[in-house]
């Protein structure tokens, strides 16, 4: 963990951190990568570094750590992973390669699990649990003698495979990348604890796993955060405009990592028994969604990041890429033209479209046992042809008849299950800054391409989110 921090300030006059100090004794972290982590405040006066996925950090041990006898803890708030969930976050690495050393989330078919780098999380026994999101939470992983193991608060699995004998022959480690180079990491840090001795599961996860008193370092840790053991799960699902757009997600881009939605619900709400998981990927439509629903590692299946006995909700703000892919392409091929109100059709009721993603025959959202299914309306482009499309995809949501065809209005099968949030009519200072094309022209809001917020519509965004899906603002 750190004491104090060596400070300045970046190009934009934003405090940053050029050093972590006394880490480890006198050891001290030094950030090293092409930018600083940011210094911040979170909303119950908090200090956390957000270190942006090119932000990283090196740091120097008095001793050479065994790679069967560490422990690393991590409490903190990962951010969505980077290159739209394809990659690996890395949160902390022990220097010279060996297998099952290093704390990372990496995605399985379509859910991001905490891993011990190579372990197989994905295939453990309780993994539901394991899967990452954008709260704050515990996270831990251990290599010993005997096996690997990892937690997340009081959760844990064990993972298939056992540590590499060995000592490293330089000492120390990385935060927030491997080995000083892509792929990086994207988190807000509030404390790092990495253990040599003292490692045993009673130290880890006490007796009574959660508890603060005999909850071991976990209950602790939990404890002084005020992180309560989940019960409920909701999943930012479809597109860049949840994902968070960018062609850079370090401090300077348009929705650094940790200005993307998930990370921002993270800070504002006050829950702190809620797990937000980000899934939505850049480019994608309701087919897309459809798809990673019904993957093996699914975040609404059993075995994937479904948890029976949680409330597990999902999130969909979907049709913008629908409603303009070209005519030849989609799967099925698209029948009616893009930009038009038949398009916006088309994108609701063909049988992979948006209401079939939350109502079908056994493998819809509401029939995989979510709690609650949340649509966000469309935002505006800067495009009159588009806004045709957009338009009409509002007009579908709001209709009454939209509950029906999920078979979620009044005494339907699961009324009271789908609710509806009009993003588009979301009102700052008198001024509905996602309805019109003039809007999405704003680019106090808007970047330059007239399509996706940048980090302050983000902000809003998630506020209306906050709102819609019941969470309480901090």
């Amino acid at each position: 963990m750190f004491s104090t921090l060596t400070t300045g300030v970046d190009g934009a006059s934003r405090p940053i951190a050029t050093q972590i100090n006394d880490m480890i004794a006198s050891a001290h972290a030094i950030s090293s990568g092409t930018e600083h982590p940011l210094v911040k405040t979170d909303l119950q006066g908090r200090e956390f570094l957000q270190f942006n996925a090119a932000a990283w950090a090196a740091f120097t041990t008095a001793t050479l750590i065994d790679y069967r006898s560490v422990c690393i803890y991590f409490v903190g708030r990962p951010h969505r992973l980077p290159a739209g969930g394809s990659a690996i976050t890395n949160f902390v690495a022990i220097k010279d390669y060996a297998t099952f050393a290093h704390m990372n989330a990496a995605m399985s078919s379509a859910t991001p699990y905490l891993r011990v780098f190579n372990g197989a999380t994905n295939t453990a026994t309780g993994r539901e649990k394991l899967v990452v999101g954008s709260q704050l939470q515990v996270m831990v992983t251990r290599s010993s003698d005997t096996q690997i193991k990892c937690w997340v608060n009081e959760n844990s699995v064990i993972p298939a495979g056992s540590a590499t004998a060995g000592t490293q022959t330089n000492a120390g480690g990385y935060i927030g990348t491997f080995s000083g180079s892509a792929p990086f990491g994207g988190f807000d840090l509030y404390e790092i604890l990495i253990y040599t001795s003292g490692i045993a599961d009673a130290d880890v996860q006490g007796t009574v796993p959660g508890d603060p008193v005999l909850g071991g370092n976990i209950g602790v840790l939990m404890d002084y955060y005020n992180i309560a053991p989940i019960a409920r799960s909701l999943n930012l699902e479809v597109d860049s405009i949840s994902f968070g757009f960018s062609a850079s997600y370090g401090n300077g881009g348009n929705v650094p990592s940790g200005d993307s939605l998930g990370v921002t619900l993270g800070r504002l709400m006050a829950d702190n028994d809620v797990r937000i998981v980000t899934t939505a990927i850049t480019g994608n439509t309701a087919s897309n969604a459809t798809s990673r629903r019904d993957a093996t590692s699914s975040m609404f299946r059993t075995g994937g990041g479904f948890v029976s006995g949680w409330q597990n909700d999902i999130h969909l703000l979907v049709g913008t890429n629908d409603q303009s892919e070209a005519s030849a392409s989609g799967s099925p091929v698209w029948v009616e033209a893009p930009n038009t109100v038949a398009r916006a059709d088309e994108a609701f009721d063909r049988a992979n479209g948006i209401i079939a993603l939350a109502n079908t025959v056994t493998n819809g959202y509401l029939q995989r046992g979510a709690n609650k299914v949340y649509f966000s309306s469309v935002i505006a482009r800067n495009s009159a042809p588009h806004m045709t499309a957009l338009t009409q995809m509002r007009t579908r949501l709001l209709d009454p008849a939209f509950l029906v065809s999920c078979d979620a209005g009044p005494g339907g099968t699961y009324d009271g299950k789908v609710v509806v949030n009009p993003l588009h009519l979301w009102d700052v200072g008198g001024t509905k800054i996602f309805e019109l094309a003039t809007n999405a022209a704003d680019t106090t809001y808007y970047q330059t391409d007239g399509i996706h917020p940048k980090a302050a519509g983000t902000y809003q965004y998630a506020l209306s989110v906050l709102a819609a899906t019941e969470l309480t603002a901090a």
